[in-house]
């Protein structure tokens, strides 16, 4: 059931559980970048689940099912994951099943919305597909994950026909903070800032949270740690911006600030910035590249101005910077004298 129509039904009628049939193992992708993902593993509702789940069991006549150590660290990561992205494919694009290491035939079971072990196990109980996982006779083992993030629990269940692992029973919930690779497909940046800023001279702008909203429930969304983005100015002689994200004005004009997860540049979220009231930037005679010196590339640069070889046209500044005898034009004279410019046998 893992692509069948059921899926969506669930979705929409029992608060968005989703059940797994049994299948094979998988390798692990490698996903397009990488996230940090903080929040409170809750151990104390995991061991209740269990509890629960063995009631099940018992009541229909089955062999209880033990805790595995390996089992309840796949499940608390792949509850956490999918506070990134809801889904049995995990955030790098992999199988859930690549996760870890399994002994045979495997299932997973996962809900979030669900605020108690009571009502997320009477939702997977009322469901065929995570019944049947929860009943399945040749179980043995199982691993449960609860993940609050931002307020939201999120659940996952495995099983698997291996002999149990031991670990001790725990009443805990610790705060963990773990690396999720993720997919390019999955990445859709937003803020609750205006992304429209203008700026004057000696104002700056702070870029703000970004969150990145879950492909598989988009009720819920991950803010993006600030370590994780990185940003770019499409034209740094109208704006820059610091690794930190505060853009600063340059010149006048308009460009584009990307802020991005890197290996994601084409899922940036765009901030347009338009810049008023700067004072105009001195021109550098002799400076024709527009690179703030002056050196051999310049005299290259009017050589094929001349020759009419060059790939795109000078800008007003440039010409005026190549103007080296302020006669309005540029001629051979303006190269002579740029070549006594960089010798050093004049002076600007």
């Amino acid at each position: 059931m893992k692509h069948s129509p059921i899926k969506k039904i669930l979705f929409s009628v029992l608060c968005f559980v989703i059940s797994v049939s049994l299948l094979p193992l998988h390798t692990a992708a490698a996903g397009d970048t990488s996230v940090h993902v903080t929040g409170d593993a809750i151990y104390q509702y995991a061991w209740d689940v269990l509890d629960r789940i063995n009631a099940e069991r018992t009541a229909q006549g089955l062999s209880p099912v033990e805790m595995d150590a390996v089992l309840l660290d796949a499940a608390m990561q792949r509850a956490l994951e999918c506070a990134v992205y809801y889904d049995h494919t995990r955030p790098d694009g992999s199988d859930c099943f690549s996760v870890t290491n399994w002994r045979g035939w495997v299932g997973e079971n996962i809900a979030v919305g669900y605020g108690s072990p009571d009502a997320v196990m009477d939702g997977w109980m009322n469901s065929q597909g995570h019944r049947e996982n929860i009943l399945r006779s040749n179980f043995t083992s199982v691993g449960v994950g609860v993940f609050q993030y931002n307020g939201t629990l999120f659940w996952a269940q495995f099983f698997d026909a291996g002999t149990p692992r031991s670990v001790d029973r725990s009443d805990q919930t610790q705060t963990i903070t773990r690396t999720v690779s993720l997919s390019q497909a999955y990445v859709s940046l937003s803020t609750s800032q205006d992304t429209a800023v203008n700026l004057g001279k000696g104002e700056t702008f702070q870029i703000g949270s970004v969150r990145n909203t879950n492909a598989g429930w988009s009720y819920t969304s991950l803010d993006i740690a600030a370590e994780d983005l990185a940003y770019s100015s499409a034209d740094t002689g109208v704006a820059t911006v610091s690794d930190s994200g505060v853009i600063s004005p340059v010149g006048n004009g308009s460009t584009t600030i990307s802020v991005f997860l890197p290996g994601c540049e084409d899922k940036a979220l765009e901030y347009t910035v338009t810049v008023q009231g700067m004072d105009a930037a001195p021109v550098l005679m002799g400076d024709v590249t527009g690179d703030g010196r002056v050196t051999i590339r310049d005299i290259a640069t009017l050589r094929l101005y001349l020759a009419g070889n060059l790939s795109q046209e000078l800008t007003d500044a440039q010409l005026e910077a190549g103007d080296i005898v302020a006669d309005g034009r540029i001629t051979i004279r303006d190269v002579a004298y740029l070549r006594l410019l960089i010798a050093g046998k004049i002076t600007e």
